[in-house]
């Protein structure tokens, strides 16, 4: 995601036009070198015998580094600008809410009610509940 986005930035600080040739060559230098860059750091990451970060993901990464770098030097005036407060207020919400989620959905666990044969209700937590779902499926 940073790649677009340095594209982006890279347009608006070096005053680029958007139709340029340079544009078209870097958007499809980054899609094939992209692509086998994806595979190496995959490989790297997903496989225990690979010992070895890929030569074209340290090429992607240099060329991230790099335009991070122009970024920061030509247009420091642009990036260091701060948030509006309606998405500073935005994004603590959101992080609150989601964080708020996960932790009630994954964590905090409410004991299930249910109904037995006589109608009378029984709380019991998810763990009796799920053993009581695998012993019925025996």
């Amino acid at each position: 995601m940073i790649f677009e986005l340095n594209t982006f930035y890279i347009k608006a600080v070096l005053w680029i036009p958007p139709p340029h040739i340079v544009n078209y060559s870097r958007a499809g230098i980054m899609l094939f070198m992209g692509a086998v860059s994806m595979r190496e750091q995959y490989e790297f990451m997903s496989n225990p015998l690979c010992k070895r970060f890929g030569q074209q993901s340290w090429v992607a990464v240099s060329i991230l580094v790099t335009e991070c770098m122009i970024v920061y030097k030509f247009g420091y005036e642009t990036i260091s600008k701060p948030f509006p407060p309606h998405v500073i207020a935005f994004w603590i919400a959101f992080v609150v809410i989601a964080l708020g989620w996960s932790f009630w959905n994954f964590t905090y666990k409410l004991p299930r009610r249910r109904r037995t044969a006589s109608g009378r209700e029984v709380s019991e937590s998810y763990e009796e509940t799920n053993q009581r779902r695998t012993s019925k499926k025996e």
